[in-house]
């Protein structure tokens, strides 16, 4: 019966997991724009706020996803890493 119980809840976990690495977080509610269209927006070029607003309309409404948006730009807390 435990081990039944255990391998359910590890089950449900990797479930979890699962879902957890391939959903998308989004960064402007407003208009709908998630965290992989900020980094592909950056990768393909955007440097500043006013490229990712201009390409994706992240920031153009109520603004509150400003700053969010900015830590995808080089040097931000969520930019992609260079290798060397």
């Amino acid at each position: 019966m435990f081990t039944r119980m255990r391998d359910n809840i590890v089950n449900e976990i990797d479930f979890c997991l699962a879902l957890l690495n391939n959903a998308d977080m989004y960064i402007c509610i407003c208009n709908a724009i998630s965290d992989k269209q900020v980094s592909a927006s950056v990768a393909n070029g955007a440097t500043t706020l006013a490229d990712l607003q201009a390409e994706l309309g992240v920031a153009t409404n109520c603004g509150c996803c400003a700053e969010t948006a900015k830590e995808y730009l080089p040097g931000g807390r969520y930019a992609p890493v260079a290798s060397a």
